[in-house]
């Protein structure tokens, strides 16, 4: 499938504003990251397009076998699926098998990006409303 047929039928299913959160990086244009730690749950909303989560960093091993478990708890929630659905439910499901197929490759993928990028760029890669390295503490405005 196609990247403009897939956004396409997205876009059929959820509605434009739901696809362009569904797709936000939680970064400007500049690459800049752009969130506010919300004090009173530990996680963190992007000013983008307002998605709250908790950045996941930590022991690395602890975190790659963590995401592992997880996504063989939703394969088999997936396999089940398929095995007691209909044929167009199963095929709603392919693309999202495929990318849990590929989400602890992803994790480690982005991980070590970022952490290059925090290691060679002493310039602040967050914007001017978050301030400091998310993955180590909240220097940033907090939510009142």
């Amino acid at each position: 499938m196609s990247e403009g047929k897939f956004y396409e039928d997205l876009i059929r299913s959820v509605g434009t504003y739901e696809v362009e959160k569904l797709v936000c990086n939680h970064k400007h244009k500049d690459g800049k990251i752009d969130f506010v730690p919300l004090s009173t749950n530990g996680k963190v909303r992007c000013n983008l397009c307002g998605k709250e989560f908790h950045i996941i960093d930590g022991d690395r091993v602890v975190i790659e076998q963590a995401i592992q478990n997880i996504c063989d708890s939703v394969d088999d929630i997936v396999q089940t699926v398929k095995l007691i659905g209909d044929e167009e439910e199963n095929k709603e499901l392919c693309q999202f098998e495929f990318t849990l197929s590929k989400l602890l490759w992803l994790y480690i993928k982005a991980k070590r990006e970022y952490d290059a990028r925090v290691k060679c760029n002493n310039d602040n890669i967050f914007s001017s409303t978050g301030a400091g390295n998310p993955m180590s503490s909240f220097a940033i405005k907090e939510e009142k």
